[in-house]
Parts: structure tokens; C-alpha cells; sequence
């Protein structure tokens, strides 16, 4: 009763970016070959102050100086019971390990006291989110970047019978951002009606 009550109040977000070509999202455990300053800045707005989780090979993509995640609690998942991770950011940021998304997503709820649950990656954790956890998925948060790339990595495909797509913002490329790009929220159908 009381895991039933935990899990209808459960509202997990997704955050992505993907090649519109080929829903490329990486390769070799780095991101594809874009640079797209207005995607990171959507990234740090969206999860800034509330709960990511990742799995390992996701946060070890990143850049040390970012390892943990600033001003957010990080959840990593690792099989790895000894995993310790390297950390090497100056802000304050609170790190935990899991051994599976379920035990993530529990304890990113117990700690998330008012704030989201962002996902945010890699392709395993967003391919296990939604073949068991769908139903507790709330948005997707897309920048969906004009190309195909080179990959190992993809993201799932969204069904529109299951989601809405509810924002479109379009940018061009120019001195900054490599590539056009659409930044777009997808809302799960049932939440619209």
C-alpha cells in the first residue's frame, strides 16, 4: 500500500538531446559532434536545483570540472557496489549511487522534498525509463538537432498516441551553436485530458 502511494507520486522527467536524422545521441560516451550553447543553457535552467539521475557512463562523459552536476542532487547508477566516483567541481552538489533506476527513482523522490526528477541519461537508463517506468513519466524536455550523426547510442522513438508535443522553440545556427536545433516539450496524452 504504502510503495503504491510512493509510486503515484512519483513524476519523472526526461531531458535529451538527439540528431532528428537518426535520434543519435552518442558515440564512444561522448556527445555526437555538436556544440549548442542554447541547449546547455536550457539543461542548467531545467535541472538547476533539483534531482538528475544518470547513469555512470553518462556522468563520466562530462567534463571534470563538472563532475558532480552544480547545485543539484546527482544520482548515479552504476552495477558497480564499489563504484566511487570522481569528483572534481568546486560547487556544492550532493552524489549518491544506485544499483538500478527503480532504487534511483525512490530515493531521488525521498530526497526531492518539492523538486523534479530530471533523467538525463544515457541510452540504457532512457531505454529502461520507458520500456518499465512509462507510466511515471511525465515530459520530455527534446533538443532535437537538424542532422544525422554518427552514433552508438540512440533515443527511443515517441509514440503519438502516448505523447503530445506542446513546444517547439527553432534556432538557427550562428557563431555560437554549430548546428540549427529545436528545443521541444513533449507531454505524456493522458496528463492532457
Amino acid at each position: 500500500m504504502q510503495k503504491k502511494h510512493i509510486m503515484e507520486n512519483i513524476h519523472i522527467n526526461i531531458v535529451v538531446a538527439f540528431a532528428e536524422g537518426n535520434r543519435c545521441i552518442g558515440k564512444d560516451n561522448q556527445m555526437p559532434g555538436w556544440k549548442l550553447p542554447v541547449d546547455m543553457r536550457r539543461f542548467k535552467e531545467l535541472t538547476e536545483g533539483h534531482v538528475v539521475i544518470m547513469g555512470r557512463k553518462t556522468f563520466e562523459s562530462f567534463p571534470p570540472k563538472y563532475r558532480p552536476l552544480p547545485n543539484r542532487i546527482n544520482i548515479i547508477i552504476s552495477r558497480n557496489k564499489n563504484y566511487v566516483p570522481e569528483m572534481n567541481g568546486a560547487e556544492p552538489a550532493e552524489v549518491c549511487i544506485c544499483g538500478s533506476l527503480g532504487d534511483a527513482i525512490l530515493l531521488g523522490t525521498e530526497k526531492a522534498k518539492g523538486q523534479k526528477l530530471f533523467i538525463i541519461g544515457g541510452g540504457e537508463i532512457y531505454k529502461q525509463a520507458f520500456d518499465s517506468l512509462s507510466v511515471l513519466i511525465d515530459t520530455v524536455y527534446a533538443t532535437v538537432v537538424k542532422g544525422e550523426f554518427e552514433g552508438d547510442t540512440f533515443f527511443p522513438e515517441l509514440s503519438p498516441l502516448d505523447w503530445h508535443r506542446v513546444k517547439v522553440e527553432s534556432f538557427l545556427r550562428d557563431e555560437k551553436n554549430s548546428h540549427d536545433c529545436e528545443i521541444q516539450k513533449w507531454i505524456r496524452t493522458e496528463i492532457l485530458h
